[in-house]
């Protein structure tokens, strides 16, 4: 019950919070600094942010959700380039994760979580050339929808994805697309 209840309300909300607070940092405070400073303070906050949202949904859930959000708002609200930094560090944040919990290994699928990224960002910059709001729910749906289920049928495969090695079920499913809808809702 109360990993439903964070991936449908509190991770969202969270997400959508972090996404306000971004978008007036980045529309007030950065363009007063130099472009290796900007990025310098994108990597702090995004860390903190990311981190705090793997937090939550490992110790409710045992999964990760809601990883590559930020990044793909970012991307969408005409910030491309700070978007795919922050879709660069995700997975370096959730090794970083991983390994301040005990985990030494490297985990190389979740780079492919990034390439997934790359690829929905694109494509539907592509296909909703005009109406970012399109881009945005069809690429948040895909991300948090499909990114789980390829993480574990990578985990069936033998990769050690330990958080992620669960099987994707309909309640995961449901409560994902909930939690989506609360984000675009709030968003």
């Amino acid at each position: 019950m109360l990993g439903y209840l964070t991936i449908v309300g509190i991770i969202p909300l969270v997400v959508a919070t972090f996404v306000f607070g971004n978008y007036t940092l980045y529309e007030r405070t950065l363009p007063h600094y130099q472009w290796w400073q900007r990025y310098v303070i994108i990597a702090i906050i995004f860390f903190v942010q990311e981190y705090t949202i793997i937090t939550l949904s490992y110790n409710a859930t045992g999964a990760v959700y809601f990883h590559y959000v930020i990044p793909l708002l970012a991307y969408n609200l005409h910030m491309t380039y700070y978007g795919d930094f922050m879709a660069i560090l995700t997975p370096v944040v959730i090794n970083t994760y991983l390994v301040l919990q005990g985990q030494t290994e490297f985990i190389p699928s979740l780079w492919i979580g990034l390439v997934v990224y790359f690829v929905i960002s694109k494509i539907g910059m592509i296909i909703f050339q005009k109406s970012i709001l399109h881009r945005m729910v069809s690429g948040i749906l895909v991300i948090n929808i499909m990114l789980p289920f390829a993480y574990g049928v990578l985990s069936q495969w033998g990769d050690s994805i330990y958080f992620m090695s669960y099987i994707f079920n309909p309640s995961d499913f449901i409560s994902l697309c909930c939690g989506t809808m609360v984000l675009l809702l709030a968003y």
